[in-house]
């Protein structure tokens, strides 16, 4: 495995790369870094060049100036992907990494060969309510303690990806080409019925729930998701 260190106009984004092939992206979740992909980059690495990306202000990744943002990630992604020289790409996306992917795909749908989203949402409400308002209270919390402490605002910016950030991007699904594997567990923290919304809006889509999962079962369980993940890609 290799680090890769891409310069921005503020900064640098950290990427692990390893294996050969045709590339695989894999993006992570709120608050986490490429790291959570270990199990992941070790087996896909076998059959495709794993390309796995600190999101901006995670990881190893900078921050920048702007504010964090979904719009930017998928900037990012396209950045990556030209500083690799990748014209396209499979893709899997956790959590809010599963939230860039769609973003991604719809803003660049020739540049998405297959895509895998898991536990993803659009908007907050998307959410169930218990774990949207726990959402909020940590946002107003870490605002509060930011007056005493301006160290956290990283923080604050990362727990508001969940919530004003998505209900401030605007997804229209319709424009990804990809064919597309979207997937949460049963117990999910998204809705099930979300989770339905966002497969009805992609014309070439398959949906799975995973039965009696949470939403981190494919961290949980990486041999089952890895075994569902390849067995999609490799029809593509």
């Amino acid at each position: 495995m290799r680090s890769v260190y891409i310069p921005t106009n503020s900064g640098e984004l950290h990427c692990c790369v390893m294996g050969e092939g045709a590339p695989l992206l894999l993006l992570h979740g709120n608050g986490e870094s490429s790291s959570i992909f270990q199990y992941h980059m070790a087996f896909f690495s076998q059959y495709y060049t794993v390309i796995a990306l600190d999101t901006r202000g995670h990881g190893y990744s900078d921050r920048g100036t702007t504010k964090l943002n979904f719009e930017q990630f998928a900037q990012d992604v396209r950045l990556v992907l030209d500083y690799l020289h990748i014209e396209r790409t499979n893709i899997i996306g956790f959590s809010d990494g599963g939230n860039t992917a769609l973003l991604f795909a719809e803003y660049y749908p020739k540049r998405v060969h297959a895509l895998i989203v898991v536990g993803a949402n659009i908007k907050a409400e998307g959410m169930k309510s218990w774990e949207l308002q726990k959402v909020k209270w940590m946002f107003n919390f870490l605002q509060y303690i930011e007056m005493i402490y301006p160290t956290i605002q990283l923080k604050k910016e990362i727990v508001d990806l969940m919530f004003h950030q998505i209900n401030n991007t605007l997804f229209d699904l319709k424009n990804i080409q990809a064919p597309t594997l979207i997937m949460a567990g049963e117990n999910d923290v998204i809705k099930q019925s979300h989770t339905e919304l966002i497969a009805r809006q992609i014309n070439d889509h398959q949906l799975r729930i995973m039965p009696k999962a949470d939403h981190f079962f494919m961290l949980k369980q990486p041999d089952i998701f890895n075994s569902v993940a390849l067995s999609f890609l490799k029809k593509y």
